[in-house]
C-alpha cells in the first residue's frame, strides 16, 4: 500500500463510506481499470435432501489506487454505495 493515494473512492485515504456486509473471495480478473472481479463460494442447505450444495457468485469491486492485487489473491470486500451499474463493493485489502 502506498501512502499517497489520490483516489476519492478509497475507503482508507478517500471519503467513501462503507457499511453492511464484509466478505472474502478470490480474485478471478483484474483486467478492467480500478475494478476486480471476485468469486466467492458458499454453502446452501437443501432441506429436502438434508445436504449442502456448493454455490459460487462473482462480485465486481472497486480497487483503490493504493492497492495492488493479482489473479488468485484472497481479498476482503466491504459493501458501499453503488459506484457503477455492477459495482457496489470495495476492496479493503489482501488476506494473509
Amino acid at each position: 500500500m502506498t501512502e499517497n493515494c489520490s483516489d476519492p473512492r478509497c475507503p482508507i485515504h478517500g471519503n467513501l463510506s462503507t457499511y453492511g456486509l464484509e466478505l472474502t473471495g478470490k480474485v478471478v480478473s483484474n483486467k478492467a481499470k480500478r475494478t476486480v472481479v471476485v468469486e466467492r463460494e458458499y454453502l446452501i442447505y437443501v432441506p429436502k435432501y438434508e445436504r449442502y450444495t456448493k454455490n459460487r457468485s462473482k462480485l465486481h469491486a472497486h480497487l483503490p489506487e493504493c492497492m495492488s492485487v493479482d489473479v488468485g489473491d484472497i481479498v476482503r470486500l466491504k459493501q458501499c454505495r453503488r459506484l457503477s451499474k455492477t459495482k457496489h463493493w470495495v476492496v479493503l485489502g489482501k488476506e494473509e
